[in-house]
């Protein structure tokens, strides 16, 4: 079944397991004033955002654009959408008139999007998000494989038997749809007023429940075939037989099963401010993520994780963390205080944003590749190794300037404190990220960068190179929806695979 998990892969970024993906902080938004203002002079630009104000329905005369977001913009009508364009968001519109769809179109976001008309899917498409309003004005083509759906009345709601990834946000109505497609791979309900499940088939990969009723858990039976599993207010019957195919589990402190002992590769549990219960964790496990826990023990962490997220979890005794010699990447976010000499040799990724007091600066490891970091100070900054490649100072406060001899590859301060920014880095510098920090101007020079956001008064002559793939240039204070993240990371996704 190979076609099936190929498409799986990429999806699940719309679905389970993949937030810290959606929320890379690398630009991944496009957002320009005008539509013309792309048009022609950047032939390589792939992704594309307009901002707010937007009116133009000028033709796109980018001819690598491959992805483009018009949601909340003042469009009526779109524009002439180029052919190489595979995946498009066009939320909350007033669209007036029907528009033709690239017919090598893969993804297509419409919520929110009044539509009076009926619109012509492109027979290639395979996935798209949709309100249930929509659902009279649309035929699903044979190739869809990925169906989200807000506020579906399950009473009539009919999902395409093709079907292999199914979201229901909201779902309303009392009663099941009798039954659902029969070769799904993956589920995932969110609803407080959920009932009964129906029979989930046994083809099912991957199965999300999210209720944040406390009043009782949904108990429920999930197919022996399942995998990846993420419950919050929901609880399986049979997790013995179930915990020895799972790989991946994302439960919360109130859903967390006595025995853990599985397989299992991936592991979140989300405690909300209660202690850290007891854990033995499986030796299997690569990657841990214990979220929001206030006080109790570091649990005997396994010698091959690769990843450890300890992200608002307050505990006294962070040292077993120097032990993992194979721990690539640690989160230790909004945590009080932190002693850096806890971070293994093996290091290549380290995420202290929100740390109030740093205890010590350490001997960086000498793989370190990634330094996200936040409430930082100047002479932090100045001990940094000279192997970063990518830098993430948002919303830091007390650092007007980076140390002189500083370079990295992909460099983000947005909505931070920083003022300057020299030449001689910039030179080096290949992704720009620098909106609402206090940056006035960028230079009047050609700069190698490929990906750039900025606020549109920071700009001033740039001189923009004709290699610039990713642009953001958005209004001051204008707000940009997360959940553009959601459709760059499939077609990122869609890509590699």
């Amino acid at each position: 079944m190979p076609l099936r998990l190929g498409l799986l892969r990429p999806l699940f970024a719309l679905s389970l397991f993949t937030t810290s993906a959606i929320l890379d902080r690398c630009p991944k938004e496009r957002s320009v004033h005008t539509v013309k203002e792309v048009g022609g002079f950047l032939p390589l630009l792939e992704r594309l955002k307009l901002h707010s104000q937007a009116r133009s329905s000028a033709s796109l005369r980018c001819d690598s654009l491959k992805t483009l977001d018009v949601s909340d913009t003042e469009l009526r009508t779109l524009p002439a959408l180029p052919k190489t364009l595979r995946a498009l968001s066009a939320r909350n519109l007033g669209l007036a008139d029907p528009s033709k769809l690239p017919a090598n179109l893969s993804y297509l976001d419409i919520r929110g999007t009044v539509l009076p008309f009926k619109l012509g899917l492109p027979r290639q498409l395979t996935s798209i998000l949709i309100d249930a309003q929509a659902l009279p004005y649309l035929d699903f083509p044979q190739a869809l494989r990925f169906l989200s759906v807000d506020f579906a009345d399950l009473q009539t709601f009919s999902a395409p038997d093709g079907l292999e990834i199914l979201v229901l946000n909201n779902p309303t109505g009392s009663r099941w749809l009798k039954t659902l497609p029969p070769h799904l791979l993956s589920l995932s309900l969110s609803n407080d007023s959920l009932g009964a499940l129906p029979t989930l088939p046994p083809s099912l990969l991957s199965l999300e429940i999210c209720r944040s009723n406390d009043a009782q858990h949904l108990r429920f039976v999930a197919p022996r075939s399942v995998q990846r599993l993420r419950l919050d207010g929901a609880a399986p019957t049979n997790w013995p037989e179930l915990a020895r195919n799972l790989s991946e589990l994302d439960i919360n402190n109130r859903t967390i099963p006595n025995d853990l002992r599985s397989n299992l590769q991936k592991l979140k549990l989300t405690g909300a401010g209660a202690p850290l219960p007891p854990l033995s964790l499986p030796s299997s496990l690569t990657e841990l993520s214990l979220l929001s826990f206030s006080g109790g023990d570091l649990p005997a962490l396994p010698t091959h994780l690769a990843a450890l997220d300890l992200t608002g979890t307050q505990l006294a005794d962070l040292s077993p963390i120097r032990k993992l010699r194979y721990l690539k990447r640690l989160v230790l976010a909004n945590q009080s205080t932190v002693d850096l000499h806890i971070i293994p040799d093996s290091l290549e990724r380290l995420d202290i944003s929100g740390v109030e007091h740093i205890i010590s600066i350490p001997d960086w490891p000498a793989n370190l590749e990634t330094l996200i970091y936040k409430r930082g100070s100047q002479d932090f900054l100045s001990s940094l190794p000279q192997t970063l490649d990518e830098l993430n100072i948002d919303e830091t406060h007390g650092i007007a300037k980076l140390p002189p001899k500083l370079r990295v590859e992909r460099f983000s301060a947005r909505d931070s404190d920083l003022e300057h920014i020299s030449v001689a880095f910039l030179h080096e510098v290949q992704s720009l990220d620098i909106c609402g920090s206090r940056v006035e101007k960028l230079p009047n020079m050609a700069l190698p960068i490929k990906a750039l956001s900025v606020h549109l008064d920071q700009i001033g002559e740039l001189s923009l190179q004709r290699e610039l793939r990713v642009l953001i240039v958005r209004m001051p204070d204008e707000c940009i929806d997360s959940d553009i993240h959601r459709w760059l990371n499939v077609e990122q996704n869609a890509e590699h695979y």
